[in-house]
């Protein structure tokens, strides 16, 4: 009898390892989708992020070993969406449980990913392929100013958050091609991928991610050769002086607060968050309501077509999320720089550091362009930006386990 029903206990140990088995499997090949289509289908990445959180879910509860580490990046997240959740209280609607489903489902997708990813060689894949989605996107950007005539490229993104992404890859090119550790033949062919990006970082006309991208590059620079970052800025010093007077006055009109039609707008904006976070305080007007607030009750006196959102993400979750969920996204923003910092110092592989270091400066490259664009609320860009954390997390276990 006792037998018979170890025989049986087996048995469905057998089937639980096998069904854990087919989901984690499952899991990977969702994630490799996801991966590729990260900056060329909306829909593709929804699809293939859902089902991952749905099978993560059930592998999480019929497996008993977990992967999740006490850290403070992970309680800043754990933080951040009970912010989220706070925001909604007093003013629940289906605008509000939309917004909020959006950054829990993000949530659950991060932790699912360091969950389940356990192999250097997936990770690395999942890389390439991000980066082979977002060349495919900066190709058809060059499409649409070539063939389509489109004034500013956008790939299959908003022009904004596009223009954010390219700066964001430009600096792991800039970063290899300079200091990496790689055949010369490797680095000639980075040379490519920088003209394609830089090409669409132009047609795509974002003085945000152009102003994100000089001052990340400035920091790369800084940390990596002091003395190229002050040749660097007396060269630009000789520049302002040396340039015709009708140049400098172009460069200096597109940051005008007075002239510029979009600045403009983005100091009423900014103007009417800050007002809403006066008169909402503790937890804002509630996520996912800042466009039905500003036009109902903060608009200004003149229209500028643009109310969706903040355009600055501090602001934005100052308004939307009060205090306590600007404090922590804050929190959370920083977690993620000092969790890479201290990665970075953490292993020796010269080109996985290189790696981590550029993570950390395009991080920097993002929250900069975020003072002038809410990217943190973009379908593609927050998608990703989470997927990314998610995929150096995982990075870090493996490479610290080959360590150990």
């Amino acid at each position: 009898m006792i037998n018979s029903s170890n025989k049986i206990k087996n048995e469905d140990n057998e089937l639980k390892e096998k069904i854990i088995t087919f989901l984690h499997k499952g899991i990977i090949i969702l994630l490799y989708i996801f991966s590729f289509f990260s900056f060329t289908s909306k829909s593709m990445t929804s699809i293939s992020g859902g089902l991952i959180i749905i099978l993560g879910i059930i592998k999480f509860f019929l497996e008993e070993e977990h992967h999740f580490d006490n850290n403070l990046l992970n309680k800043s997240i754990i933080i951040f969406l009970g912010a989220i959740i706070l925001s909604g209280f007093g003013v629940w609607g289906p605008t509000v449980i939309d917004a909020m489903g959006k950054y829990i489902l993000l949530g659950l997708l991060y932790f699912v990913i360091i969950d389940n990813l356990n192999s250097k060689e997936e990770i690395k894949n999942l890389i390439c392929l991000v980066f082979t989605s977002i060349s495919i996107a900066a190709l058809y950007g060059l499409c649409q100013h070539y063939y389509l005539g489109i004034r500013r490229v956008s790939g299959f993104m908003l022009t904004l958050s596009f223009g954010g992404i390219l700066a964001f890859f430009l600096v792991y090119f800039i970063s290899f091609i300079t200091w990496g550790k790689i055949a010369l033949y490797k680095k000639l062919i980075l040379i490519f991928p920088i003209i394609l990006f830089g090409l669409n970082l132009f047609f795509n006309q974002s003085k945000s991610a152009w102003v994100a991208m000089v001052v990340g590059l400035f920091f790369l620079i800084l940390f990596k050769n002091k003395k190229i970052a002050i040749t660097l800025i007396i060269i630009l010093l000789l520049l302002a002086f040396l340039l015709p007077t009708n140049i400098v006055q172009q460069i200096l009109s597109e940051f005008d607060l007075v002239l510029d039609r979009s600045n403009r707008a983005r100091l009423f904006l900014w103007e009417s968050a800050f007002q809403m976070w006066a008169d909402h305080p503790i937890n804002g007007v509630g996520i996912g309501r800042f466009q039905t607030e500003y036009i109902n009750n903060y608009k200004g006196p003149k229209s500028f077509g643009t109310t969706v959102n903040a355009h600055n993400n501090f602001l934005q979750f100052a308004a939307v999320s009060g205090t306590i969920g600007l404090l922590s996204f804050v929190l959370l923003i920083f977690s993620i720089l000092k969790y890479l910092y201290d990665f970075y110092n953490q292993i020796d592989k010269d080109n996985w550091k290189l790696f981590i270091f550029s993570t950390f400066i395009a991080m920097v490259v993002f929250n900069i362009q975020g003072l002038a664009n809410v990217n943190f609320l973009e379908d593609t860009s927050i998608k990703f930006f989470w997927f990314w954390i998610a995929i150096h997390v995982s990075l870090k276990k493996q490479l610290l386990n080959e360590v150990k």
